[in-house]
C-alpha cells in the first residue's frame, strides 16, 4: 500500500484503490457488523493468505515466500483496506449527521 504518509500520496492512492476494487463490483462495505468483518478477515487470512502449507520457519531457517504468495497477500490487504475505509466513512457519516 505504500510507506509514504503524506496526504499528497495517500489521497490519490486511496481514490485509485477505491476505483480499482469498486470497478470489480467486489466490495460490500456496508454489510455486516464489526464482528462479521473480523470473521471475514480471518477467513481471508486462513484460506487465501497463509496458503503455503504446513511449512514453519525459524530465524535460522525462514520460510521463503513466493512471488505469488506476496502478490496475493498484497491484493487482499489492499482490498481489506478499501473496505475498512468505506465502512469507517459510512459509520462516521451516520454518527455525524
Amino acid at each position: 500500500m505504500g510507506s509514504n504518509p503524506t496526504l499528497s500520496y495517500v489521497v490519490p492512492e486511496g481514490y485509485r484503490m477505491v476505483g480499482e476494487y469498486g470497478a470489480k463490483g467486489s466490495l460490500k462495505p456496508f454489510n455486516g457488523t464489526p464482528a462479521q468483518w473480523a470473521e471475514e478477515s480471518f477467513h481471508f487470512v486462513t484460506n487465501d493468505v497463509y496458503s503455503f502449507g504446513r511449512a514453519s520457519g525459524s530465524q535460522e531457517k525462514p520460510v521463503l515466500l513466493s512471488s505469488i504468495y506476496k502478490s496475493n497477500a498484497r491484493r487482499i490487504a489492499r482490498r481489506r483496506a478499501v473496505e475498512a475505509g468505506l465502512r469507517m466513512a459510512s459509520i462516521l457519516n451516520q454518527k455525524l449527521k
